[in-house]
């Protein structure tokens, strides 16, 4: 059967493809290396790159990177399981649709899992860079802003504001950037 292998990385490729011509699978499939890519914006232009893309079952291979954590609710691999993780998964078609896919990266990019005031804090955090700069612009104490800056970053799985911080950067000055 069809498969693509979207990654930069020669290794995963490699690997990969071998795997899977060992395997066969009995369904068109598309093995995305989350780590690969720095933002979802560059992920989900990957992604939309493939010609008839919704024949396709995906597997979202996650990592360690930034982009893996927010995307771990819907990767079906971890980077580092074992071979039969990855043939049982392929087997028994873990695998997403397109729309699921796209659906949840954009959900992500628009940081749809916050509140609106979620929202307008992360834009606050990209244009102040400190929460004592926050602060003092929404009049409010920095523990409760470094309570907010947690709660945000536990929603969208990450551990902690400096992941947080990272996250919204890059994905709300692309959007910025883009539009």
């Amino acid at each position: 059967m069809e498969y693509v292998v979207l990654t930069k990385n020669n290794y995963i490729d490699i690997a990969l493809h071998t795997f899977i011509d060992n395997i066969q699978p009995r369904k068109c499939c598309c093995f995305i290396d989350v780590d690969s890519y720095m933002t979802l914006k560059e992920m989900t232009e990957s992604i939309k790159g493939i010609k008839e893309r919704e024949k396709y079952s995906y597997f979202l291979i996650s990592g360690q990177s930034i982009c893996s954590k927010v995307l771990r609710r819907i990767s079906s691999i971890e980077r580092n399981a074992c071979l039969s993780v990855y043939k049982h998964n392929i087997a028994h078609g873990k695998g997403k649709t397109y729309a699921e896919i796209v659906g949840f990266i954009e959900s992500c990019q628009n940081l749809e899992v916050m509140t609106i005031k979620e929202i307008q804090l992360a834009k606050l955090f990209v244009k102040y860079k400190t929460i004592k700069k926050v602060s003092i612009v929404l009049n409010t104490s920095q523990k409760t802003l470094y309570t907010r800056e947690n709660m945000m970053a536990k929603k969208l799985c990450l551990s902690g504001s400096l992941q947080l911080r990272r996250f919204i950067n890059n994905e709300i000055m692309l959007y910025e950037i883009n539009k």
